[in-house]
């Protein structure tokens, strides 16, 4: 931005905008307009997170505790079991991957899933 400013230059971005409402308008310098157009995404950021939270909080709720044994060691295993729409899926990849870097994920088709949020059974 320091070389943008004295030049008149505008390219894109936040920090370009905040330019060019400075170039318009005067008043606040950059700096300021960047921080003030910031404000909404802080907000927003927020709110997901908010939101994102309570996602991870319903499928938490859903994971079914299985135990097993390892086919190739035989020692025991903790089996985590859960059934996600798509849409939901990336959510839980990172939420096990962010616990455990060394997990074993394994995802399968839901198109055979039937029930409430997923697909609805035929009726003949």
């Amino acid at each position: 931005m320091h070389f943008s400013l004295p030049h008149g230059f505008i390219s894109g971005g936040f920090s370009e905008l905040s330019l060019l409402i400075y170039y318009i308008f005067g008043g606040l310098s950059p700096g300021i307009w960047y921080f003030v157009l910031n404000i909404p995404l802080f907000i927003i950021s927020e709110k997901s997170d908010t939101i994102a939270r309570g996602i991870m909080d319903k499928i938490q709720r859903r994971v079914t505790l299985l135990y097993g044994r390892g086919g190739y060691t035989g020692r025991p295993k903790k089996v985590h079991l859960t059934v996600v729409n798509n849409f939901q899926l990336k959510r839980v990849e990172e939420a096990v991957f962010s616990i455990d870097l060394d997990a074993f994920f394994i995802t399968d088709n839901t198109f055979n899933v039937i029930g409430r949020g997923f697909s609805r059974r035929k009726v003949y």
